[in-house]
């Protein structure tokens, strides 16, 4: 046991740490003449560093009754505390996993890992976090957005569900019919995100992730899609997964292209500068690759 990152035995008396240890292994409050150790713990999945605990109470010459009952109350409610923490973990990493499968659901139509989405999740949170860090953009890339940003570019492709497989997995170019079907997965995975966000309300990785299904393929000169956008127009979360997506999916291998070398994909992402892409997000791209990549 440990207090205030010291052992206990380092803090408190030999007796003290005797009872401490008794009230845990029996769950079951202490008091003495000089100190109390009052016993508490979470109902929630146990995992390494959330055990149950012990308040201590020292040098008080003995509680009341009044004060006992009153000590027993606050250890209840710190239970109820640890628990509700250990719930909104748990929501958070299921919110995870589902963000994840269906990120993976739309990928694994044109990819064999799935890994895709991992990547693009790890790049756009790094590209989002320089960018707030030079404020670039207004404001705009505050914490809020460098939070949900990681989670909801996961969802970029998933308008891809709707998409044939003979269409997804073409070794070769689509021809005109075939690549206006495609580009309605921009749209489509629009759609999906908006009708889920409903259900949740407020600002959320899932209305984020609307955002960027929408407009991942928009272009800054206004040459994209669906919608044809410029500039600011295209919405930051866009902006960055538009340049965080080309990147790796010109890194690694897909059904209708072999992968490019790391060179060749940097020297084409500066050419779109100010053209496909957003120059400030560009710059900031450049800056985490310098640096290493989104894990350095």
């Amino acid at each position: 046991a440990t207090a205030a990152g010291q052992p206990v035995s380092a803090v408190l008396p030999a007796a003290a740490c005797e009872d401490i240890a008794a009230a845990l292994a029996v769950r079951r409050t202490l008091h003495r003449e000089d100190h109390s150790v009052l016993p508490f713990q979470s109902h929630g999945p146990q995992r390494p560093g959330h055990g149950p605990g012990a308040l201590f109470i020292g040098g008080h010459g003995g509680l009341s009754d009044v004060e006992r009952r009153l000590a027993d109350i606050y250890c209840s409610k710190m239970s109820v505390g640890f628990d509700n923490v250990s719930l909104y973990e748990q929501l958070h990493l299921a919110q995870l996993a589902t963000v994840h499968a269906l990120g993976k659901l739309a990928e694994y139509k044109d990819e064999v890992t799935g890994e895709h989405v991992r990547r693009i999740g790890r790049w756009a949170t790094a590209i989002a976090r320089e960018l707030q860090a030079r404020g670039d953009c207004g404001g705009e890339a505050d914490d809020r957005f460098c939070e949900l940003i990681g989670l909801a570019s996961m969802l970029h492709d998933v308008g891809k569900v709707a998409i044939p497989d003979q269409i997804l997995r073409k070794p070769g170019k689509l021809d005109p019919e075939e690549m206006a079907q495609m580009r309605q997965h921009a749209a489509i995975g629009a759609r999906i995100l908006r009708d889920a966000s409903g259900a949740v309300g407020g600002r959320s990785y899932l209305t984020m992730g609307a955002e960027i299904a929408e407009s991942h393929h928009e272009k800054f000169d206004g040459s994209g899609y669906p919608h044809g956008l410029a500039g600011d127009a295209i919405p930051l979360s866009g902006r960055i997964v538009a340049v965080a997506d080309v990147y790796d999916a010109l890194l690694h291998r897909r059904p209708y292209k072999e992968a490019w070398e790391l060179a060749a994909v940097i020297d084409l992402i500066r050419a779109e500068s100010g053209r496909h892409f957003d120059p400030r997000v560009v710059d900031a791209f450049a800056a985490v690759l310098d640096r290493g990549g989104p894990e350095a």
